[in-house]
Order: structure tokens, then C-alpha cells, then sequence
């Protein structure tokens, strides 16, 4: 994919791709699911306050397009108080040197970036 425009029709609700991989359908049941086609994914939707409501304060990051929607999110979240992570090996961009620059900027600007590994620690803690 060299452009989101590109691939639009096949992050469109309904999509093969767009679709809950079946190890995944059960998390759901009890889980928030939220359809977007905004760059970020917290407006236009009640995703924040479903957080807040809950007690939810950080926020793991992980998706395709490091330099877009991930960047979009993760300060977004950000600016709406959340501690926000983006799971490094678990994004990606088009290209190395995009990506790379994009987890440099999202470590400035955010709570950092781990690794899965690191996450799941986190959890375990």
C-alpha cells in the first residue's frame, strides 16, 4: 500500500480484511468495537469516554501506518490525558526510514514505545 487512498474499499466495514480474525472473535464479545475511517481512532465515536468509564488510563498502540494512523491515535490519546504506548514491533510504515522517524517522533511526544515484550510485562507487573 503506497497510499491509504489506495486501499480504502478494503478498510470499509463489511471488507474480508476489516474483519475479526476468528482467534479474536471471542475477545470481542466483551471488548468495545468501534468502526472508523478517520486517521484517528478516537473521534467520532464513544471509544474515549467507554475508556475513562471504566478506569482506563493507558493505552497500547499497535496498526499499520506508523506515520498516519498510529501517529494520529497515539497523540491524539495524548492530548486527551490518556498515557499512550505505541508497541513498536507491532506497527509498520511503507517504508524503514518513515517508520523509524515516526517512533522517534512518538517518543517525544508521548509516554515512549515499547516492545510487545516490554507490554506484556507491563501486564504482568
Amino acid at each position: 500500500m503506497r497510499a491509504v487512498g489506495d486501499a480504502q474499499e478494503s478498510f470499509r466495514p463489511g471488507a474480508a480484511g476489516a474483519q475479526l480474525i476468528p482467534e479474536m472473535s471471542q475477545l470481542a464479545t466483551n471488548a468495545y468495537i468501534a468502526d472508523n475511517q478517520k486517521l484517528s481512532g478516537l473521534p467520532g465515536n464513544d471509544l474515549p469516554h467507554w475508556l475513562t468509564s471504566r478506569g482506563i488510563t493507558t493505552v497500547f498502540i499497535t496498526g499499520v501506518a506508523t506515520n498516519l494512523t498510529v501517529e494520529q491515535t497515539t497523540r491524539h490519546g495524548t492530548d486527551l490525558g490518556f498515557t499512550v504506548y505505541v508497541i513498536s514491533d507491532c506497527v509498520a510504515a511503507a517504508g524503514e526510514a518513515t517508520h523509524a522517524a515516526s517512533l522517534a517522533n512518538l517518543e517525544l511526544t508521548t509516554a515512549g514505545c515499547l516492545t510487545g515484550d516490554d507490554a506484556m510485562d507491563w501486564f504482568r507487573a
